[in-house]
């Protein structure tokens, strides 16, 4: 899968693994999932983000350039076949899934990484 710029090329090997080259083939990074992947890589229309699902039902998102995990969540019970970034938009996502359901969610700390920290501080402080 292409970086909507042309530049970067995500490819997946399988295991778990998610290459990231440049456009002359160079390796550029590496990204490691939480479980086997059953679903090719998708961009964020900036190319910042990229999306995975895995066998498990989850779906990862990570920052490209960072290599951190942005989200992983579970929004399926059987392997993911796909997951987009809605167009225009990289806070919201779509994936389908062997368990015969579609999910669109969102993804807070795609856009405001800051504020999900933030809140989730607050949460913990009145939550002990």
């Amino acid at each position: 899968t292409f970086d909507s710029s042309g530049n970067h090329l995500a490819s997946t090997d399988g295991d778990g693994t998610v290459n990231i080259w440049t456009r002359d083939g160079k390796r550029d990074g590496e990204l490691v999932a939480h479980g086997r992947l059953s679903s090719g890589p998708s961009f964020s229309a900036d190319g910042a983000l990229l999306a995975i699902g895995t066998a498990g039902g989850l779906i990862e998102i990570w920052d490209v350039h960072s290599g951190e995990t942005v989200m992983l969540d579970r929004h399926h019970s059987a392997p993911v076949n796909n997951v987009i970034f809605l167009p225009g938009d990289r806070s919201r996502l779509m994936s389908g899934s062997d368990d015969m359901t579609v999910a669109q969610f969102d993804c807070p700390a795609c856009t405001d990484p800051d504020r999900v920290i933030e809140e989730a501080v607050k949460w913990t402080k009145a939550n002990p």
